[in-house]
Parts: structure tokens; C-alpha cells; sequence
């Protein structure tokens, strides 16, 4: 009887553990929202990658695939900068950004 029950709970163990490895994703998907009226590209820079989407009704889509969770920002061109980076890693991630033009003053 002892046999059969830890039989059963290791078999559990097992089917779990294999499910729950199939369900996590090895790629990332980053939807968002842009606050204000942006059109042009948008650009995610992580690790050594510079990708680009081009944002549509204020709407952008990356997908990707990292080895480990990583620091993440955005761009919009050569000299745009953010405030705030951010996390990236592998699975579904939605966010939302206000992106403003600003001048920026010889010193």
C-alpha cells in the first residue's frame, strides 16, 4: 500500500514538473502602449541587440528570445535617451510609455 501512494505522488511530481517546464516560454513578447501621438519606429536596445518595430495607432510589438532576465530600454533615434530601463525576460510582457521631445541646450 506504502508502495503504490509514493508511487503515485512521485508520478504526479513528475507530470507536473514536465508541464509546468513545457508552459514557461524560452522567447519574450513585449506589446505596449504609447501615450501622446508618436509615429515613427521605436527601438528596444538589450544586451548587445538594437531591435526596431514601427509604432502603429500608438501601439508596438517586439519579440525576442534571452538566455537570462536582462536590462532593457527604448529609443527613438540616435540621441533619444529614458529615463527608466527596465527588465526583460523571457515570457509576456505588456507596458505603457509616454515618449516627449525635448530640446537639449549646448553647454
Amino acid at each position: 500500500m506504502k508502495k503504490h501512494i509514493i508511487l503515485k505522488i512521485f508520478l504526479f511530481s513528475f507530470i507536473s514538473s514536465i508541464t509546468l517546464a513545457q508552459s514557461q516560454k524560452d522567447y519574450f513578447t513585449l506589446k505596449g502602449t504609447i501615450h501622446g501621438n508618436y509615429n515613427g519606429y521605436l527601438y528596444l536596445n538589450y544586451n548587445d541587440v538594437k531591435d526596431s518595430c514601427i509604432v502603429t495607432k500608438n501601439q508596438f510589438s517586439f519579440k525576442g528570445k534571452i538566455p537570462i532576465a536582462t536590462v532593457g530600454y527604448f529609443s527613438t533615434g540616435r540621441l533619444a535617451s529614458m529615463a527608466n530601463d527596465f527588465y526583460l525576460e523571457n515570457g509576456n510582457i505588456k507596458m505603457d510609455i509616454s515618449i516627449e521631445k525635448k530640446k537639449v541646450k549646448d553647454f
